[in-house]
C-alpha cells in the first residue's frame, strides 16, 4: 500500500505531496462567475495561524505572511507567485458556530507537532476582491477562535478506517449561510465535484472541474481536483447540488518542482499515478 503524506502545512513544506491535473483551472474569487459558488466562499474560512496575523489598533487583522516566490522561492511567472502565503488549513461553516475540517490539522495530543485550538484563528474573507488587491486587511468580526472540539476522529495510522475528520465550536456564533451537508451521499465514479480552500496558504481558490474515482481507504474517495498543502479540511462539493459530499484529508505528488530551473513551479500529477483524497461523511450521520 502507498504511504500517505498528510496535507496541513507545517514546519516541513516539502515532505507534503499534492498536484496539478492536466492545466491549472483554478480561480480566485474575483474569478468565480457561478453565483452559487460565489455565495459559498463566504462560509468557507482559513484556519490561520496567529502568529502570521497583526492586530491593528482598530481592532482589525492585517495578515503578514510572505508571498510564494518568497516563501517557497516560486518562478515569478508562476500562477499566483504573488499571493501571500497565510493560511494553515482550510475549513467549512456547517452550523451557526460550528466548522467541518480535517482533524490532523488540529494538535488534540495525538500528533508530533504544536499546532493546537489556541494557535488559531479562523479567518471568513480571505480571499482577494479583485485582481489589484495586495493587501489582507481583516475585520475583526470575521476572525473567530476554536473554543473547543466537538468531534474529533483521526486514524493516524491509515490502515483502519483511514478517518481525519473534526468538528469545533467557535467562541461565538457566525452571521453567514450555514452550508448543506449530505451524510446520505451515494458515491460512485464520475460524479462531477469541485472544491474551495487555500492551497498553500495562499487566498481562497476555486478549483472545479474534478470527479470522483474510487478509493483503496475506507471512508474515502479519490479525485482529481487541483489540491495542495493547506487544502486540508477543504470541502468538496457535489456540482450539481451544491452539498459538501467531502472533506480533502491527503492526496499524491509533491507541492512544487524546479521543471528545470531554479525556481519551483506548481507540481504537475501524472494521470493513473497521482490523485487527491477525500473522506466521505458517512461517519458522521447523526453528529452534525
Amino acid at each position: 500500500m502507498q504511504r500517505m503524506k498528510f496535507l496541513c502545512l507545517l514546519l516541513i513544506p516539502n515532505i507534503l505531496w499534492a498536484s496539478i491535473f492536466d492545466s491549472d483551472d483554478r480561480l480566485d474569487y474575483f474569478d468565480i462567475q457561478d453565483t452559487k459558488i460565489r455565495d459559498l466562499t463566504k462560509s468557507t474560512p482559513a484556519l490561520v495561524r496567529k502568529i502570521n496575523m497583526k492586530k491593528l489598533p482598530s481592532g482589525d487583522y492585517k495578515m503578514i505572511g510572505k508571498p510564494l516566490t518568497e516563501g517557497y522561492k516560486f518562478c515569478g511567472d508562476a500562477n499566483f507567485a504573488t499571493q501571500p502565503l497565510n493560511a494553515n488549513c482550510s475549513a467549512a461553516l456547517i452550523g451557526k458556530n460550528k466548522i467541518l475540517t480535517a482533524a490532523h490539522c488540529v494538535n488534540m495530543g495525538e500528533k508530533d507537532y504544536d499546532m493546537g485550538v489556541e494557535d488559531y484563528y479562523v479567518v471568513f474573507d480571505y480571499k482577494r476582491a479583485d485582481s489589484n488587491m495586495i493587501e489582507y486587511i481583516i475585520p475583526k468580526e470575521n476572525v473567530f477562535t476554536l473554543e473547543k472540539e466537538l468531534i474529533y476522529d483521526f486514524d493516524s495510522s491509515m490502515f483502519k478506517t483511514a478517518i481525519d475528520l473534526a468538528v469545533f465550536k467557535l467562541n461565538r456564533s457566525v452571521k453567514r449561510p450555514i452550508i448543506k451537508t449530505n451524510t446520505r451521499y451515494r458515491y460512485s465514479k464520475g460524479k462531477e465535484v469541485f472544491v474551495l480552500g487555500y492551497p498553500l496558504g495562499i487566498p481562497l481558490k476555486l478549483a472545479p472541474n474534478g470527479y470522483i474515482f474510487p478509493s483503496n481507504y475506507p471512508n474515502s474517495f479519490r479525485h482529481d481536483l487541483d489540491t495542495f498543502s493547506v487544502n486540508s479540511g477543504s470541502p468538496v462539493f457535489d456540482a450539481r447540488t451544491y452539498e459538501i459530499i467531502g472533506v480533502h484529508v491527503r492526496g499524491t505528488g509533491w507541492n512544487y518542482n524546479k521543471y528545470g530551473r531554479e525556481c519551483h513551479e506548481w507540481f504537475r500529477a501524472t494521470r493513473g499515478k497521482d490523485y487527491g483524497e477525500a473522506n466521505t461523511l458517512h461517519v458522521l450521520q447523526g453528529k452534525i
